[in-house]
């Protein structure tokens, strides 16, 4: 008789064999290791394209042209020479895309993509035809900006090291170029780390990573009622105008998920900056009558006509180097008011420098203070949808569109997820964006 496996031993080995394949597949997660082979070869391709140019510029003594200043060059074949075949993200005003034939798009005489003659040396072994993106789409392309010389642009799947330390402008893609370049381009760039939800690094709050994602591998998932909010501010010009978007999807048993889109504000010193640090009644401006001394209850103004103990605060200026009437942190609460000697009883002592007489002061009030959650949604579909709205400008009394407290130099996210609802409610986010769209 021969010695064999019995049918079971068999099953058991295939089934053992099975698990082992599964936890082998799990643990290196072939999508993600594709993901960085092809940002490996990003970051080769842009490094080869750089060692060619630098070779040209010290090829040619008198210098080369690098191309019309006021032109990205896409490495994306079209039959538009202006690349409107694809939907890409709007340019600066003035400012067009370059896209070539499929025929020639990789040539290197200055008919492809790359808008100079890499053949005009011999000696030039660096390049032989263009590179291209492995993706070579909508959403992965190089790019090609002779703004100040010229910059080299390949987004990453994956921020890493050469992302987040090339001096570029994005934190999302390398970049190399000229040392004279002015590290400007006219795309738009997501200033939210890890806007795209493929890891949890830069948030607070969120519950886990879900494979439902409107744009690439990974979106938030958050169960029940939490604020997710960003770890690390990002700086932003009140004077400008800035395009802020989500995409979201209700996923819980319980129901749709109800959001609010929050901001939390912070001066030139990381303090962050309150509602009622910048928010008065216009017609309760006034001075003081005498002077506020450290442990006096009692502030002495020259008018408290108008003055509401609905909101008990007051605020003195200036403070710092802040125009009068828009930003202070001189704030302190009160109990009462005392129209008859034009003063107010203070809740607690004050303790400080002198404020002399004539100090400016007002009542402050909460009016704006929803400006902090410029976007928000009762239900979010239980399909993905993606939502867009503008933000500029420091508010005042006569308009609450705009968004900006006074002094605002950084920002942070903070979104409320299933706002004031169960545990079985739960929200996607992917594709979160903030890009500065104007100057103005």
């Amino acid at each position: 008789m021969k010695k064999s496996f019995t049918l079971v031993e068999l099953m058991i080995v295939i089934a053992i064999l099975a698990i082992l394949v599964a936890i082998v597949i799990f643990t290196l997660n072939p999508s993600r290791l594709f993901d960085n082979f092809r940002d490996s070869r990003r970051v080769s391709d842009i490094v080869t394209i750089n060692k060619a140019i630098n070779f040209m510029e010290t090829w040619n003594s008198n210098g080369i042209n690098y191309g019309n200043s006021m032109t990205v060059y896409l490495s994306l074949p079209d039959s538009s020479s202006t690349c409107s075949s694809y939907t890409l993200p709007t340019l600066a005003t003035g400012y067009s895309y370059s896209c070539k034939p499929s025929n020639v798009y990789r040539n290197t005489d200055s008919t492809g993509w790359i808008p100079l003659d890499f053949t005009i040396s011999s000696s030039n072994k660096y390049i032989n035809i263009l590179p291209i993106d492995p993706t070579n789409d909508s959403t992965y392309f190089y790019s090609y900006f002779p703004g100040g010389s010229y910059e080299l642009i390949a987004r990453l799947k994956n921020s890493n090291t050469n992302s987040t330390s090339d001096n570029g402008f994005y934190d999302d893609a390398y970049e190399l170029g000229s040392p004279n370049r002015t590290n400007f381009t006219p795309v738009p760039k997501n200033l939210i780390l890890n806007g795209n939800a493929e890891t949890t690094i830069g948030w607070t709050g969120v519950s886990s990573l879900s494979t439902d994602a409107y744009e690439g591998q990974y979106s938030f998932r958050i169960d029940g009622y939490h604020n997710v909010v960003q770890t690390k501010a990002f700086k932003v010009d009140p004077n400008k105008r800035y395009k802020m978007s989500i995409c979201l999807k209700s996923v819980g048993s319980g129901g749709l998920s109800y959001y609010l889109f929050g901001i939390h504000f912070y001066d030139k010193l990381n303090r962050e900056i309150s509602c009622k640090m910048n928010n008065h009644n216009v017609n309760t401006k006034t001075t003081l009558a005498q002077p506020l001394n450290s442990g006096d209850t009692i502030v002495y103004l020259n008018s408290t006509a108008n003055w509401n103990i609905t909101y008990p605060y007051i605020g003195f200026y200036p403070f710092e180097d802040y125009p009068d009437y828009t930003y202070t942190r001189n704030v302190y609460q009160f109990n009462s008011i005392d129209t008859e000697n034009n003063s107010i009883t203070l809740s607690s002592s004050y303790t400080g420098d002198t404020f002399p007489s004539e100090t400016k002061a007002v009542n402050l009030t909460s009016s704006n203070c929803a400006l902090m959650y410029p976007h928000a949604l009762n239900n979010v579909p239980n399909t993905w949808g993606c939502y867009s709205w503008e933000v500029f400008g420091q508010p005042s009394l006569s308009n609450s569109n705009k968004i900006f407290r006074y002094g605002t130099a950084t920002m942070k996210l903070v979104l409320l997820c299933n706002y004031v609802q169960s545990d079985d409610r739960s929200l996607l986010i992917d594709d979160l964006k903030i890009e500065l769209i104007s100057n103005q």
